[in-house]
């Protein structure tokens, strides 16, 4: 079945993958002055999460290229419903792999935070779908 032969494909690309994208940055691990220890943090808090949003940045642009957003119904005024950023998608989502990443390793040394930051983000989730069905549902029976 090809299907089985995608997954094997699959996981031998992820293992490459995950294993050289520290090579670029071996000289990092190997510096040991102050200076370079500054240098060496604000490199790993910004350039391996960048990097690691590569493969999902790639599948963002071999999907047709299709780089248009829902606008957030309070800005659906000035900016219409649909927005296509372009490149600046890109940008965007690599930007936020790199907020994520280091948000969740700022708050886990707090006690109780991460609980409540998960709750807090599917709330949030959660409402917004309920907002939007709630209008597409509004839009089909306006149709009818």
């Amino acid at each position: 079945m090809p299907e089985s032969q995608g997954v094997i494909s699959g996981t031998v690309f992820l293992i490459i993958l995950f294993l050289f994208i520290p090579v670029p940055f071996l000289s990092c691990f190997m510096e040991s002055n102050v200076k370079g220890s500054l240098t060496t943090s604000l490199r790993h808090k910004l350039l391996l999460p960048a990097m690691a949003s590569m493969p999902l940045l790639m599948v963002c642009f071999t999907n047709f290229g299709n780089t248009v957003i829902v606008v957030p119904k309070p800005f659906r005024v000035l900016l219409g419903m649909h927005l296509d950023l372009g490149i600046l998608y890109y940008v965007y989502m690599g930007m936020l792999a790199v907020f994520c990443s280091n948000t969740i390793n700022i708050l886990v040394g707090i006690n109780g935070t991460e609980p409540g930051q998960a709750l807090f983000i599917s709330g949030s989730i959660i409402l917004f779908n309920l907002l939007e069905l709630n209008e597409t549902q509004c839009a089909i029976r306006r149709r009818l």
